[in-house]
């Protein structure tokens, strides 16, 4: 049991890591209206979401891939693995990262020591080996050498950040690069304080790390363009990237507005938190509960969860409380209108936080009385022994 736990606090790792790096996101929720009932008795320890028809699931203390009705499409054969991406899967093996197609081939050996938790992307993956981060393709042809660059980020829309290794006096050399491996913003010390670009738009802070007559506390965040030039004044304490046209800032470190990409105040600053907007919503906070605006900054979900994740296929997770002990967090579904389409019946430890719980291809990952198994729209258990009775 204490390996089980282990290696499925290996995937929960990369899971969190994944979230951190794809944010909330702006792609359209594709609806999948899943009503056939698989097998109900299939007992699992984990489960990951659904990606490209297949999904990541536990059994016996390996992982392998099912399909919606629940038969085994890749064995139970790896120590952890990740949804598909590209047509590839991550897949750990004796503590090395490879990559399966969708027969379960290892299309590229687990050799590797680490991967970039998004896997394939446009073709691409970052992969680490004897401390040094390269690029590779799916015929594992190198597209960055290991070594050029001492930090590769995940490639959004086509593009990754790069950094050279930081010298004594606290600088380093930053750029980006596509899916060639070319550099299309060359390394340069100017580049630091500088994120990826959504809707155009790019996060920039004043910090020079070579400055020693500043300190962090005087950085400032503001906005450039594809060329580098500063189009939204540097003035915010906090600054998020920009989703759907409007972007989470904050003037005094405290409370949180959002502005377009003119620069312009179109919701006040009210919020102690927020997360970007997806599908026209946002998650905000006020300090004590949780709540949904849409982009106008109207609350169409008002202040009184203590958790709600971002919608996902027309529905958000949510926790009504997170003060009880951990074991009896319980996690539901509620809609766009703010009303409670699944009651809070399913396990929050362990899910929330890292993703599990979000639809994807019409099916959510849930947890009951220590079972895995999936979920449709309406709260139907689809797969897995998540009823709490033998299924006949």
């Amino acid at each position: 049991m204490k390996n089980k736990i282990i290696v499925l606090g290996i995937v929960i790792s990369l899971i969190m890591s994944l979230v951190v790096l794809t944010g909330c996101g702006n792609e359209e929720d594709k609806k999948v209206n899943v009503t056939k009932v698989g097998d109900l008795n299939l007992e699992l320890e984990g489960a990951l979401s659904f990606s490209e028809g297949l999904a990541p699931v536990c059994k016996d203390g390996k992982w392998g891939y099912i399909d919606k009705e629940g038969n085994t499409v890749i064995d139970y054969k790896f120590d952890a693995a990740m949804p598909f991406s590209d047509g590839l899967g991550m897949v750990l093996e004796d503590e090395k990262t490879g990559f399966v197609d969708k027969e379960g081939n290892l299309v590229i050996d687990c050799k590797y020591d680490n991967a970039g938790e998004e896997g394939f992307q446009d073709g691409v993956a970052r992969v680490y080996q004897d401390d040094e981060w390269g690029v590779i393709d799916k015929e594992e042809n190198e597209i960055v050498p290991f070594g050029k660059y001492y930090k590769i980020g995940a490639f959004e829309n086509g593009i990754a950040q790069v950094e050279s290794e930081t010298a004594r006096d606290f600088t380093s050399e930053t750029g980006y690069i596509d899916t060639q491996g070319n550099e299309i913003v060359e390394m340069s010390l100017d580049n630091l304080g500088l994120r990826y670009l959504n809707d155009g738009l790019a996060v920039k802070s004043t910090a020079k790390y070579n400055d020693t007559s500043s300190s962090p506390s005087d950085t400032k965040y503001g906005y450039v363009n594809e060329k580098g030039d500063v189009v939204i004044e540097q003035k915010y304490e906090k600054a998020a990237d920009f989703s759907e046209g409007l972007a989470a800032v904050s003037e005094d470190g405290e409370n949180i507005g959002f502005i377009d990409t003119e620069g312009n105040l179109v919701i006040d600053y009210q919020f102690k938190n927020a997360m970007n907007f997806k599908n026209g919503y946002a998650i905000v906070n006020n300090g004590e509960k949780c709540g949904v605006i849409d982009t106008k900054g109207n609350l169409v979900v008002d202040y009184k969860y203590d958790y709600i994740s971002s919608f996902s296929e027309g529905l958000a997770a949510f926790v009504p409380d997170l003060s009880v002990d951990e074991d009896e967090q319980k996690c539901g579904y509620i809609n766009e209108k703010g009303e409670v389409a699944i009651e809070p019946i399913y396990e929050a430890k362990g899910i929330i936080a890292y993703g599990y719980a979000d639809f994807s291809e019409g099916l959510a990952a849930v947890c009951k009385d220590g079972n895995w198994g999936y979920i449709n729209y309406e709260g139907k258990p689809i797969v897995g022994k998540i009823s709490g009775e033998e299924q006949q």
